[in-house]
């Protein structure tokens, strides 16, 4: 007996001395866009803006009206009044500082705002050149078209991201499986 109490003293200091599961400090959760909290936080700061931006498009949009025909008439008033609330947009995202990790979904946030004003220049100059009873507002209107469609697409992108950002989140707080 006296040869096997070293030992027996020995595996219970390894093993029967450790911290019980709950005793230990929780494990730190992270997201694959930084922690939970720098990543709420900014989420809670973005979406408002996000929102804005998607309301004066629909208020664009809607411009259009029945006719189904976007034409500088119907949408130079609307972007008149939007031009300015889109720059401010674009001035409140340069304030945030983002994750380090969401610092490519904000630059991409921030092209969808900077694309949608140059769109809107663009369908105004053509607008003015028309009412003035110039030529070459045409190529104006297409570029802003082709500016619109591009915000658009990237927009559909974000909105994707955005999801996948809402569900590492989720994950983060759902609860630990029990432990055994």
């Amino acid at each position: 007996m006296k040869r096997c109490f070293p030992w027996l003293v020995l595996a219970l200091a390894l093993f029967g001395c450790g911290k019980k599961p709950e005793d230990q400090a929780p494990v730190r959760v992270a997201t694959p866009y930084g922690s939970p909290q720098e990543v709420a936080a900014y989420v809670q700061a973005v979406d408002p803006l996000v929102m804005q931006l998607n309301t004066l498009h629909q208020d664009l949009y809607q411009q259009v009206g029945t006719s189904g025909k976007a034409t500088g008439a119907n949408l130079a008033a609307a972007m008149e009044l939007g031009r300015p609330k889109l720059a401010q947009v674009l001035a409140d995202l340069d304030r945030l500082t983002p994750p380090p990790l969401l610092v490519p979904f904000h630059q991409q946030v921030k092209k969808v705002v900077q694309l949608r004003l140059d769109a809107y220049t663009q369908t105004l100059e053509g607008w003015k050149i028309e009412k003035d009873k110039g030529t070459d507002f045409e190529s104006r209107y297409n570029r802003g078209e082709a500016l619109l469609a591009e915000a658009q697409q990237l927009g559909g992108q974000l909105g994707a991201e955005r999801g996948r950002i809402q569900e590492a989140l989720a994950a983060t707080q759902a609860p630990a499986p029990p432990s055994r």
